[in-house]
């Protein structure tokens, strides 16, 4: 991890650099297992509304 502020902010700004390390079956598990409420989130991000039309699936196996 590095944390970079710098002296004046012409040119640049603050940065966080971090690494995360996951495991994708853990995550995968996790989904299957909340699939209800994953599908409620997934139906909520994706849905079309003024000014933005949602081209993303709202199907669970989809995403998993």
């Amino acid at each position: 991890m590095s944390i970079s502020s710098p002296r004046e902010y012409n040119f640049s700004s603050d940065e966080i650099n971090v690494r995360v390390e996951y495991d994708f079956n853990k995550i995968v598990q996790y989904l299957v297992k909340h699939k209800e409420k994953f599908s409620k989130y997934i139906e909520k991000k994706n849905k079309s509304c003024d000014g933005f039309m949602a081209y993303g699936s709202t199907i669970f196996e989809t995403y998993v």
